[in-house]
């Protein structure tokens, strides 16, 4: 289950009618299948709805913005779910925000560069981030009612904003009319990898004019043999077997877009570990960089790991500053010496 999502497990799964009272290591008499290949994972699971469509506008986007001189990211955030069933009730899913990949998606977009961005649906929002700040709110619903007055002819509503906001939201109407932000939502991690692949597809048209910055808590097991119905509780306890996601990092950097840069994210708990998985993550896929973050401390220092060096990134008020600005700063420069070095 994803280390991410022990609490989301729990909870969805309670709420279907099953309450998660121990947590099963694999099953030493069984042999372990390992990761699906990626190749049998597209063979057996079906594309997410008007992905045909979608896969068309990402290339159109990405050809747009390379014509007008821009570099262009892909961002992807927020978490993935891995239903239970074809006719999805139940699910497993994650705790992440998206909030990293949202706010990330505004500086990159300062930066100039055009921005393709993979959210989970119902994420935080880049932009829209700044409303939800100022209501104290996450949700549409009666705290956010409350911010709003109604006119004398009661047909009108208004509500006050920050100056930040009202900053957002001229930063939004300008990213969206000069066509520099397209957004494509994805909810199970079946959806994102069909997504991940034709965006990838999409930036490798820039070459090294883009980059992959995979901010996304994508599930590390998912069901492999789903039933088509909903799971019913009265056929008593439920046993899960699932199996490992396939390993999309390697092809992606093989096939998909070899020309493209790529950044990836870490996270563990344990401090101790994390550079190690860090660098073994750009050994084993050939990433550019890796985000390396620790649970606790993520939202004040990173490092991001390099081939070469490990580059450590702070800021010391989290209410003032955002430590998004300078890993995109960082990156910025990164990416221009990527672009810069001879094939």
């Amino acid at each position: 289950i994803n280390r991410l999502g022990m609490v989301g497990v729990a909870s969805a799964v309670a709420v279907a009618g099953y309450s998660l009272y121990s947590i099963l290591k694999t099953n030493p008499s069984q042999k372990p299948l390992g990761p699906m290949p990626v190749e049998e994972f597209f063979a057996k699971n079906d594309p997410p709805e008007s992905y045909d469509k979608i896969e068309k506008e990402m290339e159109e986007f990405v050809r747009k913005n390379k014509s007008s001189g821009r570099r262009i990211v892909c961002v992807t955030g927020g978490g993935t779910t891995v239903p239970l069933e074809r006719n999805t009730v139940r699910f497993i899913d994650n705790f992440s925000t998206g909030r990293r990949a949202a706010i990330s998606v505004e500086y990159f977009l300062q930066k100039g560069y055009g921005v393709l961005y993979l959210r989970r649906r119902g994420s935080v929002d880049a932009f829209s981030r700044h409303l939800q700040d100022d209501l104290k709110t996450k949700n549409f619903d009666s705290s956010f009612l409350k911010a709003f007055t109604l006119d004398s002819k009661e047909s009108k509503a208004s509500i006050s904003i920050s100056n930040k906001t009202a900053i957002a939201l001229k930063a939004f109407a300008k990213a969206n009319k000069t066509g520099m932000l397209k957004s494509v939502e994805f909810e199970s991690c079946n959806d994102y990898f069909f997504l991940l692949r034709a965006a990838s597809q999409a930036m490798q048209i820039a070459q090294k004019q883009s980059m992959m910055y995979f901010a996304a808590a994508v599930s590390d097991f998912f069901m492999e043999d789903q039933p088509t119905h909903k799971i019913q509780s009265s056929d008593g306890p439920l046993t899960l077997v699932l199996r490992q996601t396939p390993k999309l990092l390697g092809v992606l950097r093989r096939l998909w877009a070899p020309d493209v840069m790529c950044v990836s994210f870490k996270l563990e708990t344990d401090v101790n570990i994390l550079i190690k998985k860090a660098k073994r993550a750009i050994h084993k896929y050939g990433v550019d960089a890796v985000v390396a973050n620790e649970l606790k401390s993520r939202y004040t220092t990173v490092k991001i790991v390099t081939l070469t060096d490990i580059k450590e990134i702070s800021i010391s008020d989290r209410g003032s500053e955002e430590i998004e600005e300078k890993i995109i700063d960082f990156l910025h420069n990164l990416h221009g010496s990527f672009i810069r070095k001879p094939a």
